[in-house]
């Protein structure tokens, strides 16, 4: 009832109820969710910021490690280095002395400038160190680095150590045998976890956001307050930040709701996590809000009364239009809408009312032609048939006159006359079998073997030739008698005008994406150019028209047969003629195999 009720109700009507009963709605809505989406748009702000700085540590960070990398490796292709590394761990002179000069050569060149480093090691396969502070367990050491390492890689941070009165941060480098590139060696450096991330321990988010960094092991390696350094990252965050490479999520921790921005970086795996405290992303929302309320209460007055009278004046000119528009549907298609300049849309509207109405009249006026134009084509095609079966008459009457001769010369025993009739029966059979219905392009070929096996009869010398293949044949469609016509056209104006003897006919076949090309080829004169191009321009003209080219009337006949029976594309085209013969192209629906079928020549 309500429904009915609405739609009974003017459109004036529905615009004044929408304004004055549902204006305020959208607008609270509007407030409810600019609060929502204000703290969400802040939130992604922080987040995109924090993005920002944490690309920028992990870019320090990489590039750390990248120069530290980049010093060690003049250090790990040394000779002495190598000495000792391939070194006979039984000629301990030998191996100390290369100890000794390692260390007063080459630690100092890696360690300079480099205050974080706690200690430099290196130890090879053999069980053998040299290290700038005390010695450890080689073997153990060795073991341990190495089963932490993928096989594939150079270099590993391995975390933080908390077994020195320091935090150390492990760093290792693999060294390799250039001649069999087998593992010979260690380079390991410890470093002082707070002089390496010093910079990331005094960042500060805001009022008390922080910036701290997790290893692989889900331990803190870097943190503002240190006494967390080296312990695990708590359960409640680990979770959250394994699960992917980068992103953020809200947690409530110690009772505050904080923001969570971490991203892992390349060169270590480590993820970067900041901890912004969400009140102080929101907490100026509050005197924003109330400025808020007020303007939207007074833009809700202004709206009421300027939408209030521009919806009146735009009604006026839609139910103009509606009642133009109950003209046209009642078949008064000559109505011409006022274009008012006032509303561009509306003046749109009635521009295009105006050009939809003029297209339906045109559209009717085509339709109206069209419509005569196909009555006409099925009396012509009514008359063409009517043609083909009185055509009918005569092949009946030879079929049977043939059988009478036949039989005769069976009794008088002459075979030439016997093969002769024969095919000839086997033609006219064909043509009075085949008036109203569509054949396969094989019956056709088997009917014009015929006809060419009677003309050999009449000329020993005659030579013909078919390339198509059986298979590909039968899923060809055709219409009947198309192929002896055009063999005759080829004969008559091809040879027998020219006073030539015909001696040779080609029929070859090609299926081409869903169109078979059949094409007769004979070794006449041809004909000249400007006469092959006013057939082609015919053949490619509308097939409704009844006018045959002069001189074309067989091949204009198999043209709009094919036409009328299968449409466009299909019919004919002379490919060529000159001096050297003339090849015609039928183009014919083709069914293509579906299961790989083989072929064999006709």
């Amino acid at each position: 009832m309500m429904r009915n009720a609405w739609r009974t109700i003017s459109l004036k009507s529905k615009l004044g109820l929408l304004i004055l009963g549902f204006f305020g709605i959208p607008f609270l809505v509007f407030g409810v969710l600019w609060n929502k989406y204000s703290i969400e748009t802040i939130e992604q702000n922080a987040i995109d910021s924090n993005d920002k700085l944490i690309d920028q540590v992990s870019g320090r960070l990489n590039g750390y490690f990248a120069d530290l990398i980049r010093t060690t490796s003049p250090l790990i292709t040394h000779p002495l280095v190598t000495a000792f590394l391939n070194g006979d761990p039984l000629n301990r002179y030998d191996q100390f002395h290369n100890s000794e000069r390692i260390q007063a050569e080459l630690f100092p060149s890696v360690t300079f400038n480099r205050p974080e480093v706690y200690r430099f090691s290196l130890l090879n396969a053999d069980g053998q160190s040299i290290s700038t502070l005390g010695g450890f367990n080689v073997n153990e050491t060795f073991a341990s680095i190495v089963g932490q390492m993928k096989e594939d890689e150079l270099t590993k941070v391995l975390g933080v150590s908390m077994d020195e009165p320091v935090p150390l941060l492990g760093f290792v480098r693999k060294i390799f045998d250039p001649s069999s590139k087998s593992l010979k060696g260690l380079l390991y450096l410890e470093l002082n976890v707070h002089q390496v991330l010093a910079y990331v321990e005094n960042f500060k988010l805001g009022e008390s956001g922080l910036l701290w960094i997790a290893d692989n092991m889900e331990r803190i390696v870097s943190h503002p307050d240190r006494e967390r350094i080296g312990q695990p990252v708590p359960a409640q965050l680990a979770a959250p930040l394994q699960a992917s490479g980068e992103g953020h999520f809200t947690q409530t921790v110690g009772g505050t709701n904080k923001l969570f921005i971490f991203k892992s970086t390349s060169e270590t795996g480590w993820k970067l996590v900041a901890e912004v405290p969400k009140r102080e992303l929101t907490e100026r929302m509050s005197d924003l809000r109330t400025v808020t309320v007020v303007v939207v209460a007074l833009l809700v007055v202004i709206a009421i009364v300027v939408l209030g009278s521009f919806s009146f004046s735009l009604t006026k000119s839609l139910v103009q239009l509606q009642k133009l528009m109950k003209r046209a549907e009642n078949g008064d298609l000559g109505v011409v809408s006022t274009v008012n300049l006032y509303h561009h849309e509306v003046a749109s509207l009635n521009l295009s009312f105006n050009n939809m109405v003029s297209e339906l009249k045109r559209l009717v006026d085509v339709q109206h032609q069209a419509e005569l134009r196909e009555k006409d084509y099925e009396i012509r095609k009514r008359d063409s048939m009517v043609k083909v079966l009185q055509a009918q008459i005569n092949p009946h009457f030879l079929y049977n006159t043939l059988e009478v001769i036949n039989a005769h010369a069976v009794i008088a025993g002459a075979k030439p006359i016997t093969r002769m009739t024969n095919a000839l029966a086997r033609m006219f059979h064909y043509n009075a079998n085949h008036a109203k219905r569509v054949v396969t392009l094989y019956e056709e070929i088997e009917n014009v073997k015929t006809y060419f096996w009677i003309y050999k009869e009449r000329s020993p010398d005659f030579r013909w030739e078919l390339v198509c293949g059986e298979e590909e044949a039968i899923r060809v469609q055709a219409v009947p008698i198309m192929l002896q016509p055009l063999v005759e056209n080829a004969m008559k104006h091809g040879y027998m005008e020219h006073k030539l003897k015909p001696t040779y006919i080609a029929i070859t076949g090609m299926a081409d994406d869903g169109i078979y090309r059949l094409r007769i080829a004979d070794r006449g004169k041809g004909m000249a150019p400007d006469v092959m191009d006013k057939y082609n321009a015919a053949f490619a003209a509308d097939a409704d028209d009844e006018r045959s080219p002069e001189g074309a009337i067989g091949l204009w006949n198999v043209h709009q047969r094919l036409v009328y029976t299968f449409g466009r594309p299909f019919g004919l085209h002379i490919v060529s003629s000159d001096e050297s013969g003339t090849v015609v192209e039928i183009r014919l629906p083709f069914r293509p195999s579906q299961d790989g079928e083989g072929e064999a020549h006709v």
